[in-house]
């Protein structure tokens, strides 16, 4: 899991293989960063309010490994992009 962690660091160089300009790389970097946000706040609440963290953690893990297998996988910009919005949700899963 610690693995997971650490494409916080490179998310931009993961962003900047999508081959737009400097610009336009650092304005990609943020939109996957909010939805990660959103999706864990709601995530958070859902399982304080259920008491059940397990399948919550496990579900995101694998949702997240999913992201990265289509980041691996795929060659386009769209699914690639997509993928950035996915596995985000992996590195911030552990701190849940």
């Amino acid at each position: 899991m610690a693995i997971g962690l650490s494409s916080n660091q490179y998310f931009p160089t993961l962003v900047a293989m999508l081959g737009y300009s400097r610009t336009i790389m650092l304005l990609l970097c943020a939109p996957p960063w909010g939805f990660v946000t959103v999706i864990m706040f709601i995530v958070a609440r859902h399982a304080d309010k259920t008491g059940e963290h397990f399948f919550h953690i496990i579900s995101l893990l694998s949702i997240g490994t999913v992201g990265f297998i289509i980041a691996l996988s795929m060659q386009k910009t769209g699914p690639r992009y997509f993928a950035l919005f996915i596995f985000g949700n992996r590195i911030f899963n552990l701190f849940n």
